[in-house]
């Protein structure tokens, strides 16, 4: 069998298939990054006994977490708008401080957010963008990103369909 046709069995401590439940001592077989089967280690290792094997460890094998709604290039203001006020004062102060950044301070807010994501196991976020002029010059990102226009503020005059 062709290396990308092989199977690969990885294994964890604990398994959250989410659709039932944990699975002890388990893990996953896996070709061209398909899951193939979920089970027990033992299971597995009889199912697939050709594959090659990997054990990752005390680490509990999940789905990837989603955020379904974020603010990327927001980021670098985590802390910054706390207080008391009115929902309109909060968005007088989000305003001014938007203003004092430049596009360099949002793709870098964008990054590092993306990192963040990564890290703690975040594999796609749908992120609120409130500059779609800024993304020619993000980098790769290492999680899926869906892009949606915050239509309440969109400061570039993009047209319908060039946006």
């Amino acid at each position: 069998m062709p290396a990308s046709e092989a199977i690969r069995l990885y294994r964890g401590t604990s398994v959250l298939p989410m659709s039932s439940p944990d699975i002890s001592d388990g893990g996953l077989a896996v070709r061209r990054g398909e899951i193939l089967a979920v089970g027990t280690w033992k299971e597995l290792v009889r199912e697939y006994p050709s594959a090659s094997r990997e054990d990752l460890g005390e680490v509990i094998l999940m789905p990837g977490l989603i955020n379904a709604h974020c603010h990327l290039d927001y980021t670098m203001m985590r802390g910054a708008l706390f207080g008391g006020g009115s929902f309109a004062e909060w968005i007088q102060r989000l305003n001014a401080m938007r203003r004092s950044l430049d596009q360099r301070d949002y793709v870098d807010a964008i990054a590092v957010g993306l990192k963040e994501l990564h890290h703690w196991g975040c594999t796609t976020v749908l992120n609120i963008e409130s500059f779609p002029e800024l993304l020619p010059f993000l980098l790769e990102s290492p999680i899926r990103v869906w892009w949606f226009l915050e239509v309440m503020d969109v400061r570039s005059r993009l047209q319908s369909a060039e946006a």
